[in-house]
């Protein structure tokens, strides 16, 4: 049976059977020697901190490497934050801006109120989060007519009719007629 010997880590003091590599603080114990052996006699200085894992220059690069591999890491993830939100507000932008506007003042007709109705204004914005705003004069018999058709089933107040509904997404319609004036208000939207 062979004994091996016992040795000391040069590094951290171990004390351990004989082997290369301290199995405490993983030194190759050979190439550790060797540069203490270099440092003594003066050739580290002329030996490049990249080859010497010991140097402090060495150990210094090896933070520096980590602070910039994170550093990497965290400019990576701003620039997907960034781009994110850019290519959030790009989508919201276009979708609730470049549907195309009409508008209209004091028109003598649309295609959907009666042609009873007069002084018709709009605004109407087509195209994904699409709005239509209506007013207009329109008689009493004609509104009823118009609401029973368009399946608006009105609630009657002393002065004016009123009809609303509204959907979970903010998306609707309200329908407001005004039995003195005549003035019909309609507005929906799809949100």
């Amino acid at each position: 049976m062979m004994n091996s010997m016992v040795i000391n880590c040069p590094k951290c003091g171990y004390e351990q059977n004989e082997t290369d590599e301290c199995i405490q603080c993983s030194v190759i114990i050979s190439k550790y020697l060797e540069i203490q052996k270099r440092s003594e006699s003066g050739e580290v200085e002329r030996t490049s901190s990249d080859n010497n894992p010991y140097s402090k220059n060495a150990l210094t690069q090896g933070k520096i490497r980590t602070f910039l591999s994170k550093i990497r890491v965290r400019d990576c993830a701003i620039v997907i934050v960034i781009l994110f939100f850019g290519a959030f507000y790009w989508l919201f932008y276009t979708a609730f801006s470049t549907g195309e506007v009409t508008t209209g003042k004091h028109v003598d007709s649309v295609d959907w109120l009666p042609a009873s109705a007069t002084d018709i204004n709009f605004y109407r914005r087509d195209g994904f989060g699409w709005i239509r705003n209506y007013d207009c004069l329109i008689p009493k018999e004609d509104f009823l007519h118009l609401a029973e058709k368009r399946n608006w089933p009105m609630q009657e107040y002393e002065e004016y009719y009123f009809y609303e509904k509204w959907h979970p997404n903010g998306g609707g319609k309200s329908v407001h007629y005004n039995k003195k004036t005549w003035r019909l208000t309609v507005h929906s939207n799809h949100r």
